[in-house]
């Protein structure tokens, strides 16, 4: 994984994937947790559930293409077998509110 660098809220006037504007009111600004952008909510709906989490933790945000990247890796580890793996992807798809950890 190539060294991520946060990027700070001031230098981010619009969403990294869209390009839409961030407003005080109309449009919030939200990290992806594993590649550090900024990302309006339409672009970055994915959620990864942390092992150990209480069952009402959200999870961490996602970016689309960083969910997409952990789902492939996913796949490739067990080889994409299996229902978890299904549920897995079908919430990446979906652009569901949490994706379920796989242990």
């Amino acid at each position: 994984m190539p060294p991520y660098v946060w990027i700070d809220d001031a230098a981010a006037a619009e969403c990294a994937a869209c390009c839409r504007r961030f407003g005080l009111l109309t449009r919030r600004r939200h990290h992806c947790r594993r590649c550090g952008r900024v990302f309006c909510d339409a672009c970055s709906p994915a959620r990864l559930g942390l092992p150990g989490a209480p069952p009402d933790d959200h999870g961490a945000r996602l970016c689309v293409a960083c969910a997409e990247h952990l789902r492939s890796a996913h796949a490739d580890a067990i080889g994409g077998a299996g229902n978890a793996l299904r549920a897995t992807d079908a919430a990446v798809r979906l652009g569901a509110d949490r994706l379920l950890h796989v242990a």
